[in-house]
């Protein structure tokens, strides 16, 4: 069978580390040997056979597939080396155990996973340190997801110390990437989700220490990256740990903490408590702007306050407008489309267009005009309208539908919108196929207008341009023109070398850096000698 020294050389870090998780779970659940085989059951997101020998691996799960050497396989390399009681599969086959069963683990043994791998090694985590930080991480943070819903006391205090070390790990990283920040909501959703099933109920001292934890996360002042949703917690806390953590959080609050954090917390306890008053007290007071109309609106629908939510989306539409008004009118049409009141989602989906007319703002129209089978009748008057005052995204709204005879029609008329919208590459790429010869002027602007800019992106673009301007002459029968136009094009880049190496890459110029086919690609006749 491999050897638990040959998997660095045949498996990435991530996989490694994942492999071993598995094999530390007990997720390896039968083994057979038959005639120097290795037969093996691993239990993931279904249940996977494995098949060792010694120089080779096969395992029925999606990356073992390919040939690739999943965790799957390294779980059983390492859990047979390590010489765990595993059971024997029967003769038969591999033992089928229904898949989706919660994940039980050996706690002790995740915990001593959890210091191994997430502990910080490094004083900075440059970039590339930091996405493999992440990489190695990723086995330990799916395996504790997996075995949430296996809730127990001892796995919440594992989450939490999975947490606490991540957090301590991103402070001196470089996680531009976001990876880091993401495994880190995905354990606090994991540790609130372990909390929510907890069987029975915790005693005094336990919700206290809960209380606290919640608490010493956002308010301890090392990080202000995270926040935890306290009103998740409610059933498990009881009304003695919510008041724990409450009196936590003023106590804060006293004393010159954060205010973000210390709004964020009260908001999240009056949710919990499904208060109104107190929700609106804890975001200042009745709603004088959009935006924080849209964090009432937010607020009181967690809170299972539904009518009074739509009450304040209703309010904040007549406050002035601003760029965040279309998620007030989202909610308002999610609750008609809930009622069964098309109409009513049609008509504010109108309104929304009207003072607000974008390619975003218009789909949302169709769809809902589309509903109620109205979409024919105003399809006209909208595109008038998105036409006249977002003319770029009136052309994408062309493109996008296939009228590409309208699109290039409007674009030779509104220019401006074309150029706006970033679109003559497309609108040629798509006339090219109709008409090519009308293609021809607008790619010898594109290609001048790029070039007019230094630089080995600019050559590119241009020359990608050539490439499709060649193609176009040639449907056309105007090769010529194309040939003609790329020798004044590599004249006037003579003193660019890069630019020259760019076009020759891309085959716009001949081995004697000229334009292939042009006259002055042509071979020279020795003048006679006198």
């Amino acid at each position: 069978m491999l050897s638990p020294r040959a998997l660095p050389d045949l498996a990435d870090p991530a996989t490694v580390s994942r492999g071993r998780a598995y094999a530390r779970s007990g997720r390896v659940v039968a083994v057979r040997h038959e005639a120097g085989v290795l037969h093996a059951q691993v239990d993931g997101t279904d249940t996977y056979a494995v098949r060792l020998t010694s120089t080779s691996w096969t395992c029925t799960c999606p990356v073992g597939l390919t040939g690739a050497l999943c965790k799957h396989c390294v779980a059983v390399v390492l859990a047979v080396a390590e010489g765990g009681p595993i059971p024997d599969a029967p003769d038969s086959g591999l033992a089928a155990q229904l898949p989706g069963q919660a994940v039980v683990l050996d706690v002790d043994e995740v915990a001593d996973e959890v210091e191994a791998t997430l502990a910080p090694g490094r004083r900075f985590y440059e970039y590339r340190h930091a996405n493999g930080y992440a990489a190695d991480a990723e086995g330990l943070v799916q395996l504790l997801e997996d075995a949430a819903d296996s809730a127990s006391l001892p796995l919440l205090r594992v989450l939490e110390r999975a947490v606490t070390l991540m957090v301590r790990t991103i402070l001196r990283s470089d996680d531009s990437s976001g990876v880091q920040g993401d495994q880190i909501s995905r354990l606090l959703t994991a540790h609130a989700r372990t909390a929510q099933g907890l069987p029975g109920t915790l005693d005094r001292k336990e919700r206290r220490r809960l209380a606290a934890w919640l608490h010493r996360f956002r308010f301890s002042g090392t990080q202000d990256f995270f926040e935890v949703e306290v009103d998740a917690y409610g059933d498990v806390l009881g009304p003695d740990g919510v008041e724990h953590y409450r009196a936590l959080v003023e106590e804060s609050a006293r004393a010159g903490a954060e205010p973000f954090a210390v709004q964020h917390a009260r908001v999240r306890l009056a949710i919990l408590e499904r208060e109104p008053d107190a929700i609106l007290a804890a975001l200042g007071g009745e709603p004088t702007t959009q935006h924080q109309a849209i964090e009432a609106v937010a607020a009181l629908d967690q809170a299972g306050l539904g009518r009074l939510a739509v009450q304040h989306a209703e309010r904040g539409l007549r406050l002035p407008r601003t760029h965040r008004q279309g998620t007030l009118v989202d909610h308002l049409v999610r609750d008609a489309a809930d009622r069964g009141d098309l109409e009513e989602a049609e008509s504010l989906r109108h309104d929304h267009f009207r003072v607000e007319p974008s390619s975003s703002t218009f789909g949302a129209l169709r769809a809902a005009a589309e509903a109620t089978s109205t979409w024919e009748a105003r399809r006209s008057a909208a595109e008038e309208h998105l036409a006249e005052h977002r003319s770029d995204q009136y052309l994408g709204v062309l493109l996008n539908e296939g009228r590409d005879d309208e699109a290039w029609s409007f674009a030779t008329a509104h220019p401006e919108a074309a150029e706006a919208a970033q679109a003559w590459p497309r609108l040629c790429r798509r006339r090219a196929m109709t008409a090519p010869d009308e293609t021809l002027p607008v790619y010898e602007r594109m290609v001048t207008a790029s070039l007019r800019t230094a630089g080995r992106r600019s050559y590119h673009h241009a020359a990608k341009l050539l490439v499709a301007m060649r193609e176009a002459a040639q449907a056309a029968g105007a090769e010529h023109r194309y040939l003609e136009f790329a020798a004044r094009t590599v004249e006037a880049s003579r003193r660019r070398p890069a630019c020259l190496e760019i076009l020759r890459r891309h085959g716009v110029l001949g081995p004697e850096g000229a334009a292939p086919g042009s006259p002055v690609d042509e071979p020279r006749t020795a003048a006679p000698s006198r």
